[in-house]
């Protein structure tokens, strides 16, 4: 890590929790026309941000504190993405609310000894088409970003109606779908989501006639 690195992050580490300081970094940048022309660059340059709280997070000897302290920085780093994402993408919003929702689902970043995989971010898009083409680019911004600060946890994009439908082809997405938590964007798709999957799951299903 370079000196003029090493500064940055102290400087932003400074009197803040970790994920408070990655989450600050990155809504800083969205009003840098600069950072916005180049997310990747923006991304190295945020990264020692990253590195500094996960080297804290490591530090830590409680299994438990642990893992509160990655959820709240994956937390903190996909709220902050998603500010950033929207002023690179929805350049001529005219509209404070985002396009899209960020959910948590199943173990997402806690990374437990007994469940050691990545975890996931499930990213709700609007049903339009340019809605979808537009948080879908937005999702892939946030996923560059979390890959590049090296947090465990994978987007993934899907209107509510492709969750309805693999919630009822897919028992295992089912069971990940039903440990879902607000992250950050569009509060009302993920009360649509929630919605749809209870109404679903309370409508008895028809058995196919015997053979």
């Amino acid at each position: 890590m370079s000196f003029h690195a090493n500064v940055f992050a102290a400087n932003f580490a400074e009197s803040r929790p970790p994920s408070a300081s990655l989450r600050h970094a990155l809504v800083a940048m969205a009003s840098d026309a600069g950072k916005r022309q180049s997310p990747t660059k923006a991304f190295a340059h945020v990264k020692p941000i990253a590195d500094v709280a996960l080297a804290e997070i490591e530090a830590r000897r409680a299994i438990s504190g642990n893992a509160a302290a990655r959820t709240r920085l994956a937390d903190g780093a996909v709220i902050g993405l998603l500010h950033f994402a929207r002023t690179v993408v929805d350049t001529d919003a005219t509209s404070m609310v985002a396009p899209v929702a960020c959910v948590a689902l199943g173990n997402y970043a806690e990374r437990l000894p007994y469940l050691n995989r990545p975890g996931s971010l499930l990213v709700v898009l609007g049903q339009s088409p340019e809605a979808q083409r537009r948080g879908k680019r937005i999702a892939d911004l946030i996923d560059e970003g979390l890959a590049t600060f090296g947090i465990d946890v994978a987007a993934t994009t899907r209107t509510v109606n492709d969750c309805a439908a693999l919630a009822e082809a897919l028992p295992s997405f089912l069971g990940l779908i039903s440990r879902r938590r607000f992250v950050a964007g569009r509060y009302g798709f993920f009360v649509d989501l929630s919605k749809t999957l209870s109404a679903q799951q309370s409508t008895p299903r028809t058995m196919a006639p015997a053979a």
